[in-house]
């Protein structure tokens, strides 16, 4: 069974999928947020979907931060049980947590906290 992410962040322009069962991520980053762009992205993620076998997309928003070094994901599904928080310091630590280790495959992030 083959299970993937996907990420869109429509601030950063930067789509990512993430297939569970192969262990491996693509990356898709326009360089432009253009509608054309977008659908280019959309139709190579269908390219790469196109089969019998089910997947699951979770696409995650982006929100600002007081922060300037920190972005808040907003997946708009319950990744956690209620109250529930999780800290990972580095991508090590989110070994065992497939949203946390995609996470951290983004450019940039350097830990992540998933919470309410």
């Amino acid at each position: 069974v083959y299970f993937y992410y996907c990420i869109k962040m429509w601030r950063n322009t930067l789509k990512l999928c993430y297939n569970l069962s192969k262990n491996t991520l693509n990356i898709i980053k326009p360089l432009e947020s253009t509608p054309k762009q977008v659908c280019n992205a959309t139709q190579l993620i269908a390219a790469h979907s196109i089969s019998t076998t089910p997947r699951l997309y979770m696409f995650i928003q982006t929100q600002e931060t007081p922060n300037p070094n920190s972005l808040k994901f907003l997946p708009g599904v319950q990744v956690l049980e209620s109250g529930q928080t999780i800290d990972f310091p580095n991508g090590q630590a989110a070994y065992g947590s497939p949203l946390g280790k995609m996470l951290f495959r983004i450019e940039g992030v350097k830990s992540v906290f998933l919470g309410p």
